[in-house]
């Protein structure tokens, strides 16, 4: 059955979102209250997870290129479903560990594939405004999901209502992409666009900028629960998903900006925001002890993940290896994601403190920073 473009990519990218994003969130917490897991075991959890997300999104990228984009889409979405069923049934820690470890390992076959067949049916002249409404939808998903484990933890307690969510979600997404396929044609080949000559220099700036707002992200995903824990009034998991939607809210007012302008194509500003709102936000996430007032990192580095994200996606696809590229920028998020937590749960083991983490995270962003500046100031050959 053929559905409009704007079903068959919007739709599926909102459950997606909305599943994964519940998976993520509720693993760590699950980790610490079901098992104990300490700050160390939290970042190890993070990094083998998002390690084979890497590795499993720059394959399928690269090979949907040559293999086509559908079976990669439907592998993603069906071992989802049931590894979702199965994280409640966990027993231990290392179970746990490793069913995250292939969840998320075996998402990476989705988003690649997935992106770069929307990006091939679009004009080209309007891709920044495709893109905008692309993560506009995901974002939203994200909202809903965190909101979504907000009832279901508040309402059914414990763990095992939100993996049971976000599988029903997932199924919704595979509905529609194993019986629909998008209406109109197959490639945009008839509209070229001409590349900027400093494409791959500004594609580089954008990958290097993604993956230090993952390196970020991560540490809020998987840290955050203990760091939660040593406030002034200890958070409850309802009120840490409450966060996370103030921080997609962030984002999605940042794609929706960005989705209508394109002042922003090809500047250096937007990356010089993106590190300054890092830093702050995690000076501000070590140094604020109530509930309240822990609103502010979270919108912080919602806007500055929101910047850094479309920026990547955007030079990512303007190229003709749209797979291998966005397989290469579903991985450097990934490694982001990755790096953050073992390196805040390392220092969180070896100091005891929580808060030391997120104060210590701002060396490397600074320094990445500084890098950022160095490799602008190279001349680049036109």
């Amino acid at each position: 059955m053929n559905v409009s473009r704007r079903i068959y990519f919007l739709v599926p990218a909102f459950f997606v979102e909305c599943a994964a994003f519940m998976l993520g969130l509720t693993q760590p917490i699950d980790a610490r209250d079901r098992f104990a897991a300490s700050g160390f075991q939290l970042g190890l959890l993070g990094m083998l997870s998002n390690g084979g997300y890497a590795i499993m999104a720059f394959y399928a990228g690269r090979l949907s290129d040559r293999t086509g984009r559908r079976p990669w889409l439907l592998v993603g979405l069906g071992s989802q479903i049931v590894l979702a069923l199965l994280l409640p049934l966990t027993r231990n820690y290392t179970s746990l560990l490793i069913v995250s470890i292939l969840q998320l390992t075996l998402l990476g076959c989705w988003w690649a594939p997935f992106m770069s067949l929307m990006t091939e049916t679009a004009n080209p002249a309007a891709l920044g405004k495709v893109l905008g409404k692309f993560n506009v939808s995901w974002c939203v998903g994200a909202m809903l999901g965190s909101s979504t484990n907000v009832w279901l933890f508040n309402h059914f307690g414990g763990t095992r209502g939100p993996y049971l969510g976000a599988a029903v979600y997932f199924g919704v997404a595979l509905a529609i992409v194993g019986f629909c396929r998008p209406a109109g044609r197959a490639i945009a080949d008839d509209m070229e666009l001409e590349l900027h000559p400093r494409v791959g220099h500004f594609k580089a700036l954008a990958w290097l900028a993604l993956a230090s707002n993952f390196f970020v992200g991560g540490m809020m995903i998987y840290l955050f629960p203990r760091l939660a824990e040593a406030v002034e009034d200890p958070l409850a998991p309802g009120t840490i998903s409450l966060l996370h939607v103030l921080r997609f809210a962030a984002m999605l007012g940042t794609f929706a900006l960005m989705g209508r302008s394109v002042r922003w194509h090809f500047r250096n500003a937007p990356y010089h925001v993106s590190y300054g709102l890092l830093i702050a936000t995690l000076i501000l996430t070590a140094t604020l002890g109530r509930p309240g007032l822990l609103a502010l990192p979270f919108i912080g580095v919602g806007v500055a993940l929101g910047v850094a994200y479309m920026l990547s996606i955007y030079y990512s696809t303007l190229e003709a290896e749209k797979g291998s590229n966005l397989g290469f920028h579903e991985m450097l998020l990934a490694l982001g994601a990755t790096t953050g937590p073992i390196y805040g749960g390392l220092l969180m083991k070896f100091t005891g403190s929580p808060a030391t983490a997120f104060w210590l995270g701002a060396l490397p962003m600074a320094a990445i920073w500084v890098i950022h500046v160095m490799i602008r100031r190279k001349p680049v050959k036109e």
